[in-house]
């Protein structure tokens, strides 16, 4: 009787310790999402032109735009290109705000965000691949009259080309990373419920 009692009594402390670490197991799981879809990197310190004319002086590619859509938590953007001061641009353009592709839960030193219907003065380059670039270094900022006195003489709209929708879908999206991390709570929830089971069926 007093064995029987015993192990009962174990029994109940496992199950308790069993809880417990689920619980752990749990609260790291969705300690984890939270840090990988709030992550952010640190301010950047940059050396940028000291004024407005000397940054179009340096800069190859400078456009009046409005963000459309953006992507990659903000990094990635569709520009409705309004007025071009200097370069070659289309209608519409994608601009990413890093000196590479944005990955996974990998921030990038000195990246730009951008904020969906800004209108912006934008200071870029492109790529070797072409593609469009401009970082937290740059001059970008938004637009205001104050700036049009920099705008020089040769500036003018870009070629005339259908209008992109507002509210079309972006080209890349975010949305897998909020699945993937609710799937790995998921998985860490199941993973805990069998120890659970295991240990209780064990102590049986």
């Amino acid at each position: 009787m007093f064995g029987s009692r015993l192990e009962l009594e174990l029994g109940m402390m496992n199950d308790y310790s069993v809880v417990r670490v689920m619980a752990a197991i749990l609260v790291a799981g969705i300690a984890l999402v939270t840090q990988l879809w709030t992550a952010r990197p640190a301010g950047a310190s940059c050396a940028v032109p000291s004024t407005v004319a000397d940054a179009i002086e340096r800069t190859p590619v400078v456009f009046l735009g409005t963000t459309l859509h953006t992507a990659d938590d903000g990094v990635r953007a569709q520009v409705q290109v309004k007025t071009i001061w200097k370069g070659d641009l289309p209608a519409t353009v994608e601009i990413v705000g890093a000196v590479s592709d944005p990955r996974p839960n990998v921030w990038i030193e000195d990246a730009r965000t951008y904020v969906t219907g800004t209108e912006m003065l934008f200071f870029a380059y492109r790529d070797d691949a072409g593609t469009l670039r401009d970082t937290a270094c740059s001059f970008t900022q938004p637009y205001s009259a104050d700036l049009e006195r920099f705008a020089p003489s040769s500036a003018h709209p870009p070629p005339a080309a259908e209008a992109v929708a507002a509210d079309d879908p972006p080209r890349h999206s975010n949305e897998w990373r909020l699945l993937a991390g609710a799937v790995a709570v998921l998985a860490l929830s199941v993973l805990g419920l069998w120890a659970f089971r295991s240990r209780r069926t064990a102590a049986r």
